[in-house]
């Protein structure tokens, strides 16, 4: 089992495991979007509107030509952290240190003793796990933020099992859609919006006309006896898509 992972898993297991954090700390975590963290990491004007110094810790997962390493931010203590799977460079340590510093000088916070530095940690041997280990890396973190290195088992077994825990979590973490419109989004019972009109010129032959012209589509929606123009004026919850992609693909 390989696999890699996309910016919505990371970003929701991360978010996951800095809310347990604060469900248990005085001092409060924040995860920062991937997005908003490698325009930090490249120097770039992020959309953020926070107060750094409100927290203890600050993560966020970086994609760096599609690798992804782990950047943490310690406000108070003026010191960041880069975690990369693969090994972290002095160039890649300098970036960091310049990029967190910047980050937090832009919003008025005092840099004159700002470090960065990296922990000895399992490292990545394959092509697919950099977002296992970033992953495994905040997590452990976040589980003792002031140890000095980081161990946790890397095997091709154990990786695999990480993968099953993470999907596990954030499938648990998810809100219950069992209820929701899978085509309009509402829940069961909600009123659905009145729309206007649509404005479309029905076909003059075939069987086209005769569904615009309001034969009865119900074979084909599985609806009542109806006329597609009478629909196309009360789109109703579970039929608005059906009934629209209908009248374009035939």
């Amino acid at each position: 089992m390989t696999c890699t992972f996309y910016s919505k898993v990371m970003n929701s297991y991360l978010l996951i495991l800095v809310r347990r954090y604060n469900e248990t700390h005085r001092e409060e975590a924040l995860s920062i979007d991937s997005f908003e963290m490698s325009q930090i990491w490249k120097n770039e004007k992020t959309k953020l509107k926070i107060d750094p110094m409100r927290f203890n810790i600050i993560l966020g997962i970086i994609n760096q030509h599609h690798h992804w390493m782990l950047m943490i931010i310690f406000p108070k203590q003026q010191r960041a952290i880069l975690l990369d799977p693969f090994k972290a460079t002095p160039l890649k340590l300098r970036r960091c240190l310049q990029s967190t510093r910047t980050f937090m000088k832009g919003r008025g916070c005092a840099v004159g003793k700002w470090t960065c530095e990296t922990l000895p940690r399992p490292v990545q041997k394959d092509s697919v796990s950099c977002g296992v280990f970033s992953l495994k890396f905040a997590e452990k973190v976040l589980c003792n933020e002031m140890a000095d290195q980081i161990e946790f088992p890397s095997s091709k077994e154990d990786l695999d099992e990480y993968r099953k825990e993470i999907a596990r979590t954030v499938l648990e973490e998810t809100d219950d859609l069992s209820e929701m419109c899978l085509y309009c989004g509402l829940q069961d019972g909600t009123k659905p919006k009145r729309v206007r009109p649509i404005n479309m010129t029905p076909p003059s032959t075939g069987y086209n006309a005769n569904i615009a012209a309001g034969g009865s589509i119900r074979n084909v929606l599985g609806m009542r006896r109806t006329s597609f123009a009478q629909h196309a004026l009360t789109l109703t919850c579970r039929c608005s898509i059906k009934t629209i992609c209908f009248y374009k693909i035939f």
